[in-house]
């Protein structure tokens, strides 16, 4: 039997399914089934099933400038300080206005 050509397989027609629709019907017996175990393992606080391995580890320079920029953050909301919206886009877009002058 020979291989068919790229040609022969028509596309997938896309389907419209609104929110609404697929929430208003019953949840299977499956599927019940695997939202009480994960309910369980939740509740027991059990997340021995997530496997990190994939997530490399901070390197010392990473988690210097996270808390360094926490202790900055932390340090602003003990001194009150707060920021204005209006001031930041003005002063954002003098700064973006600024980086797209030509330069001579």
């Amino acid at each position: 039997m020979t291989a068919k050509g790229p040609g022969a397989y028509r596309p997938t027609r896309l389907i419209n399914v609104s929110a609404e629709s697929m929430f208003s019907k019953p949840v299977g017996k499956t599927q019940k089934a695997v939202l009480a175990r994960i309910e369980k393992r939740q509740a027991a606080g059990d997340d021995s099933g997530i496997d990190y391995s994939g997530i490399p580890a901070l390197t010392d320079a990473q988690l210097a400038e996270f808390n360094g920029e926490l202790s900055r953050r932390l340090a602003a909301l003990d001194r009150g300080e707060t920021v204005d919206p209006v001031e930041s886009r003005a002063r954002l877009q003098r700064n973006s206005t600024e980086r797209r002058k030509p330069r001579a």
